[in-house]
């Protein structure tokens, strides 16, 4: 408990408890005051002046202690073995981390659990140290093992499960088979076969282990069983490849299925995967002869100088027959099929639509001891890039749009004020027959008076002109009328 006096008052702050209460004393009296985690104002009594007396002493009371609050973390550890084993949840390593920092770590228990107790209020992490059996597992944490405490929180305690299930690895095992063994001389001069010395003549072959063209595991030497096996091999093609060192001119090499092994888990119930080396002892002493195919990868790419020359999958085939690969090109582009009888064989690759191939003699090659002087048969693989067409758009069509709807329509509106009315048709018909009988009215109303002609007899030619004369000038009226 901090108490401070600042004048004539008093104040208290406590830390992780409580006080019951406090006395004051000043002049001739004290005041007390109920208690708590903190207080401020408090004053002794009035003097005779009516003031606070200044404060002589004070007293307190311990009420409780208050404990500050933990909180704890536990970890619930389970197991899924595809072996289909009782797992054994005892011994995993659990750790717990607060940013950057390792705060503490436990082994699980019979049960696969650890409990991280009086952990302050805070964010935590939840991590598993596998070590060297990392590749086995795959751990799955919940909220990826972020954990966070919340002071007061009920309950208290957050759990976190961990599940751990194991990786379905393979196993190669290699059987070693000998063929053609010499009879040895004993000491005792008591001729036997090889295999029945004492040291197992299967015992001492070393196997490696290939994949993509480079070498994964080994050299590991037979027992005396002839075995070997690699172990924790994830599904994959690998390669199986002997090295008989000085004794390569004695061996003549056989491998099962060209010393390619898949290694799948759907096709294999068990994790072990087999494969028989057969090594017949060459009975000359000098061994009978075998040959190399060696296959070279060129790559043209007209956008890149440099192209990569691994990784392209060459097989071996014999009679329609594929005996080796597929095998990836190394970094020379350079893989080969090895301790091959003289024979015709064929080298294909496995295609790829992003390049065109071609393959001298079409991968037809034949080998034999009298045409190779270094048992090195050369097979040169071209490929092509293939790269799509490039299209080039065409030039865009612009397009211009109709003037607005209302713009056109000022345009009738202007041409049709523009446009000046049709005169009225006039039917001549009716014109032709109006005009008729007002001249008929007209000559009805005026009739044109005959001219008295001098009688000179009977037939005089005068009558006859002065009826020309009224039958032409009538036409004429009739023909102005008209037009």
């Amino acid at each position: 408990v901090k108490f401070t006096i600042t004048g004539d008052s008093l104040s208290y702050e406590t830390n992780n408890m409580t006080v019951a209460l406090v006395s004051v004393k000043g002049g001739n009296g004290y005041i007390v005051y109920a208690g708590g985690t903190s207080g401020t104002g408090l004053v002794a009594p009035n003097n005779a002046s009516g003031k606070p007396a200044g404060i002589s002493h004070y007293s307190f009371e311990f009420g409780s202690i208050i404990m500050p609050w933990t909180g704890s973390i536990k970890v619930v550890k389970s197991v899924d073995d595809w072996m289909g084993d009782t797992p054994d949840l005892s011994g995993f390593e659990m750790e717990l981390w607060q940013g950057n920092e390792l705060i503490e770590s436990e082994l699980t228990d019979e049960y696969g659990e650890v409990v991280f107790s009086g952990l302050s209020p805070g964010s935590y992490v939840i991590k598993e140290n596998l070590g060297e059996e990392s590749s086995l597992w795959k751990v799955t944490i919940d909220d990826d093992g972020m954990v966070t405490l919340v002071e007061n929180q009920n309950p208290s305690q957050v759990t976190v499960n961990v599940n751990n299930e194991k990786i379905w690895k393979g196993t190669i095992r290699v059987i070693k088979e000998l063929k053609n063994m010499p009879e040895v001389e004993l000491p005792d001069d008591e001729e036997i076969q090889l295999a029945e010395v004492e040291t197992s003549p299967l015992a001492g072959f070393m196997m490696e282990l290939w994949q993509d063209g480079e070498k994964i595991a080994g050299p590991l030497s037979t027992d005396e069983f002839g075995k070997v096996k690699f172990s924790n091999l994830a599904p994959g093609t690998y390669e199986v490849k002997e090295i008989l060192g000085d004794d390569a001119s004695k061996w003549t090499v056989t491998y099962e299925n060209g010393g390619i092994v898949e290694v799948t888990e759907e096709n294999n119930n068990d994790d072990v995967f087999e494969i028989n080396v057969t090594n017949t002892w060459k009975t000359d002493g000098g061994g009978s002869w075998t040959g190399t195919i060696r296959v070279q990868k060129a790559v043209s790419d007209s956008q890149n100088s440099n192209p990569s020359l691994s990784g392209f999958q060459m097989e071996l085939w014999e009679d329609g027959v594929r005996i080796r690969g597929p095998l990836a090109t190394n970094s020379e582009g350079i893989v080969e099929f090895n301790g091959l009888n003289e024979g015709q064989y064929q080298v294909r690759e496995v295609l790829s639509s992003l390049y065109q191939t071609s393959i001298t003699n079409n991968g037809n090659i034949e080998i034999s001891e009298e045409n190779e002087t270094d048992d090195i048969f050369l097979v040169t693989v071209t490929n092509t890039r293939v790269y799509p067409p490039v299209i080039i758009d065409p030039p865009p069509i612009i397009f211009i749009p109709p003037p607005p709807v209302e713009e056109v329509e000022e345009i009738v509106e202007i041409i049709e004020e523009e446009i000046p009315e049709a005169p009225p048709v006039i039917e001549e018909e009716e014109v032709i027959d109006e005009e008729i009988e007002e001249i008929v009215e007209v000559m009805e109303e005026e009739p044109i008076p005959l001219a008295t002609l001098p009688r000179t007899g009977p037939g005089s030619p005068l009558f006859l002109y002065g009826l020309f004369s009224i039958a032409a000038g009538m036409t004429l009226k009739f023909k102005r009328n008209k037009r």
